[in-house]
């Protein structure tokens, strides 16, 4: 769905909505291109204020308005990538119904929704999921996200995950498993409101690449990484870059 500025306001809410697959950025990426999902294309439907009508990658909204848009496919989505990518004027997003047991791939999900400041994510399945990288990248309305029941067992790629979240305070990743990570360079770069984080869980014996991992987190005072094993990582490169709070 392609949603101009000039076309709605942003009090534009999506909700109650995904059995299945997709949001592309009209005329820069076409995700069936990609993964084949043609055929999964054609299954799927927009309900837009009850109002069904055929799925189409370029629906413009002509009248200023809240809108209720609801997704609907017929099978089990395995690839959420840049699901909700440059969604600018999204402000709110209900998964409660999203059925992502078979989801492997969450990369850039909700990558650009700079309007975002919800995301009801209580009843997301992500046991299977092997890629979270800049998942929530340039959300920058963003001042929580309740991740405590991300399963993250499987997960190797979490580059750019918080990249750009530019006033979330806190994050709370004490329940993360990061023992198959390899990548977690810029993972909270830009973070500039972040004042505490709480790192003491992180088993990073696998990981290659930090670089950036806090390049301008620059409200944050304390980094307790007194149980990284740093063997295997190759680049730590402006790691600490513009943490001109840190003590």
């Amino acid at each position: 769905i392609d949603i101009k500025d000039e076309d709605v306001n942003k009090n534009i809410k999506i909700i109650n909505s995904y059995e299945e697959y997709l949001r592309t950025n009209p005329g820069k990426l076409i995700l069936s291109d990609i993964f084949n999902n043609e055929e999964e294309i054609k299954k799927c439907e927009i309900k837009i204020n009850d109002e069904i009508i055929p799925f189409n990658y370029n629906h413009q909204f002509k009248t200023k308005g809240n809108y209720t848009i609801k997704y609907s496919f017929k099978n089990n989505l395995k690839n959420a990538f840049l699901l909700f990518g440059d969604c600018k004027l999204i402000t709110y997003i209900n998964l409660s119904n999203f059925n992502t047991n078979n989801v492997t791939n969450m990369n850039s999900m909700f990558y650009g929704c700079s309007s975002l400041y919800y995301i009801d994510l209580s009843n997301i399945n992500t046991n299977n999921v092997i890629d979270i990288g800049c998942i929530f990248r340039d959300c920058s309305s963003l001042t929580n996200i309740n991740l405590s029941n991300f399963n993250t067992d499987n997960v190797i790629n979490m580059n750019g995950m918080f990249d750009g979240c530019s006033s979330l305070k806190n994050i709370e990743l004490s329940n993360f498993n990061t023992n198959n990570a390899t990548d977690m360079g810029c993972m909270f770069y830009g973070c500039s409101s972040l004042e505490n984080i709480n790192l003491s869980n992180f088993n990073i014996n696998n990981v290659n690449n930090m670089n950036g991992m806090f390049d301008g987190c620059s409200l944050l005072k304390n980094i307790d990484l007194s149980n990284f094993n740093t063997n295997v990582i190759c680049n730590i490169g402006s790691m600490f870059y513009g943490c001109t709070s840190l003590t």
